[in-house]
């Protein structure tokens, strides 16, 4: 202010800090720079705005505030993703701006030069080209753009679901999820809670869902495809599977691109349930859904370019077991993802179809459908809350088989060995679901025949 330079500005774009400053670093670069360009007043100086991540700043954006001129201070080398989905990204004196959109727009700075174009980030070959054209434009090493593009890239494809609350558990809500873990009837009650809501019929594929969402808490989860016929209620069945099952423990995606999975956020799938509601919209990603499903775990490694211009190779872990649902019309899958997985097939029968058009008439006869309620008038989350709490309960123990070597399986071909695992994982899953009910040797859950019934029941008649 002495020099005639007004910081209502600058103030403003301070709000992104808890403590409304920009942190120590950014202030004494603040000071340098304000001592460089000598403020003389209020029209002969520059602007100072903070690139800033919520936690922190990446650079000084410089404005002159009559031609609007503007450079770039790096203050950190570092990488942010806004809630907006715009990408930040500084490497050495350059600041790479990604805005979100249909058409994204990237923008590229380094001190006083800019270049802003269109590209496709997910083609190589659009990389190139903005990499070549930059480095022509702003004097630049091209091979050093496109190391920044591949970071931007892994940056902007990195999955960053919003973070979900998970709800203190009242003494009362933890008796009734109690009691609805002993109670001998928990996958009838599912069932009926399901119809009660809409979702009738379909009750073997609504156990097995149920199953596979439990089983998130094995070593080696479940995976399932619902391979059925337009308008049979696929996508119904995983969008009620995964409203019974805690929102903290569920990905709901409509689309996973290729690579998505290997950007997660390390510990993003780690005993949580997967559900793609249509297989087209991961097709792309079939190589990375399998090595998750057999591996456990993904790995990637990439070059990155360090502070003294070195490049390096980067490697990141996603850390499962994660279990996984989609659901598909197509007969043409891929038969190594097949294989990995069940095969829910919906009920396509007249009678089925009666029963979904008796219930849409009940909906409309009395209203309570339509507004979010069960057919017992209580609301939708009155209905799933108890099970969320079971399912926030379930301890993540391992489960032992005592008569597992008793039990026979066909074994004509390769493709039974999964095929048996797939029924013992089942068995393991209901004895996990049920293990207020089963004994225990320490910390090992006891299956007992009740859990093989179950799963021989759903996967085998």
């Amino acid at each position: 202010q002495e020099r005639g330079y007004t910081a209502e500005r600058l103030e403003a774009e301070r709000v992104g800090f808890s403590d409304g400053t920009l942190g120590e670093v950014a202030q004494e670069e603040e000071r340098k720079i304000l001592d460089e360009i000598g403020l003389v007043d209020g029209t002969g100086g520059r602007l100072v705005f903070p690139v800033l991540t919520g936690t922190g700043c990446l650079a000084l954006r410089l404005v002159n505030p009559v031609d609007g001129a503007e450079s770039v201070r790096v203050l950190a080398e570092g990488a942010y993703r806004a809630p907006d989905g715009t990408v930040l990204l500084t490497k050495g004196q350059r600041l790479y701006t990604l805005r979100a959109g249909s058409k994204p727009v990237l923008r590229l700075q380094q001190g006083s030069t800019a270049y802003t174009d269109r590209p496709d980030l997910a083609s190589a070959g659009a990389r190139k080209r903005f990499a070549k054209d930059a480095a022509e434009v702003m004097g630049l090493n091209r091979n050093t753009i496109l190391l920044d593009l591949d970071a931007i890239l892994l940056e902007s494809e990195r999955a960053q679901p919003a973070a979900v609350t998970v709800p203190m558990m009242s003494e009362a809500h933890r008796r009734e999820a109690l009691a609805l873990l002993k109670d001998p009837r928990l996958l009838d009650r599912l069932d009926e809670d399901m119809t009660c809501l809409g979702y009738v019929g379909e009750t073997r594929n609504k156990k097995i869902a149920c199953l596979v969402g439990t089983s998130r808490l094995l070593p080696r989860p479940l995976s399932a495809i619902v391979l059925s016929g337009t308008g049979s209620g696929k996508s119904a069945l995983l969008d009620k599977t995964a409203a019974f099952l805690p929102p903290e423990c569920v990905h709901l995606m409509s689309r996973l691109s290729a690579q998505a999975l290997f950007y997660a956020s390390p510990d993003m799938l780690k005993h949580r349930v997967l559900i793609v509601d249509e297989r087209a919209g991961s097709q792309s990603a079939d190589y990375s859904l399998r090595t998750l499903q057999s591996q456990q775990r993904l790995s990637l490694a990439f070059p990155v370019r360090d502070g003294q211009g070195s490049t390096r190779t980067q490697i990141v872990s996603i850390e499962g077991p994660v279990a996984y649902l989609e659901s598909t019309t197509s007969r043409d899958v891929n038969p190594e993802n097949l294989s990995r997985c069940l095969v829910l097939e919906m009920d396509e029968s007249p009678e089925q179809t009666q029963r979904v058009q008796e219930s849409q008439r009940h909906a409309w006869s009395n209203g309570l459908g339509l507004n979010g309620r069960g057919s017992n008038g209580h609301s939708a989350a009155e209905i799933t809350h108890p099970w969320h709490n079971a399912q926030r309960l379930l301890e993540p123990l391992p489960v032992r088989i005592p008569y597992a070597t008793h039990l026979t399986f066909p074994s004509r071909s390769v493709q039974a060995r999964r095929d048996q695992g797939k029924l013992l994982t089942a068995v393991a899953a209901s004895a996990l679901l049920h293990q207020h009910q089963r004994k225990r040797d320490g910390k090992i859950v006891i299956a007992t025949l009740d859990d093989y019934a179950i799963a021989y029941y759903l996967l085998c008649t």
